[in-house]
């Protein structure tokens, strides 16, 4: 369990992926950002890169991918 939480106080998982390079992958598989856009709320693109930067500042990537 995580101390994170979402909207309605459910807690947000947060999987762990160890890569072949030594680094690790943090993922909550989109669920944030999905969240928001389920509630009708969309980051417009002033937002993202301000969100982008502030990650870089931490070494972090956001990767956006679809997966169905």
């Amino acid at each position: 369990m995580t101390p994170f939480v979402d909207d309605i106080n459910d807690q947000i998982s947060i999987y762990v992926e160890h890569l072949a390079n030594g680094q690790l992958r943090l993922s909550d598989d989109g669920y944030a950002i999905s969240n928001l856009s389920f509630m009708g709320t969309e980051l417009p693109m002033h937002r993202k890169k301000k969100l982008s930067k502030i990650l870089r500042q931490f070494n972090i990537n956001l990767i956006e991918e679809e997966t169905f």
